[in-house]
């Protein structure tokens, strides 16, 4: 007998918010998987941090943290975003999926970024007025689901400048 697995994606998973009093915020955060945020290239702020207190990071009411969850409830991956009200745009923060659900090239070839990008639409009762922006070290595969260069450049100084 051959046993046949299951081929598991993206749209298998639902979104579920994280959001309430802190106490709960924190301890339902806790249950991520660190793998989640660690994955993630170049991730520009401190997870030891966001692990300590992370209602006082992703509470607030322009602050939208989701997981995703399997069918069985287990937790497989986050979207994090933020509502800039008077720039009327909405800037994904991270979008991290479990390597399981990941094929190879996933942005190139699945709809994870198209579906999340629907789901962020559908959140905003079809408000789109507001544009969606994210910072990636992959532009080619966002590119490639729809996502154009902005206008806008992003600058940092380094250390060494005064």
């Amino acid at each position: 007998m051959e046993v046949v697995l299951e081929k598991k994606t993206f749209a298998d998973l639902r979104f579920v918010r994280i959001a309430g009093k802190p106490d709960i915020v924190d301890m339902l955060f806790r249950q991520i998987p660190r793998e989640l945020f660690d994955q993630v290239k170049d991730i520009e702020f401190n997870i030891d941090l966001l692990y300590q207190m992370p209602s006082k990071f992703i509470g607030g009411a322009n602050n939208m943290f989701y997981v995703l969850v399997d069918d069985e409830d287990k937790i497989k991956g986050v979207l994090w975003f933020s509502i800039n009200i008077l720039m009327q745009m909405i800037q994904v923060q991270i979008l991290s999926i479990d390597k399981e659900y990941q094929r190879e090239n996933l942005l190139k070839s699945s709809d994870a970024l198209k579906e999340t990008v629907q789901f962020i639409r559908e959140w905003m009762n079809g408000n789109d007025d507001y544009k969606i922006i994210g910072l990636t070290t992959r532009p080619r595969a966002c590119r490639k689901n729809g996502w154009k260069l902005s206008k806008h450049v992003l600058l940092e100084i380094s250390d060494g400048i005064r």
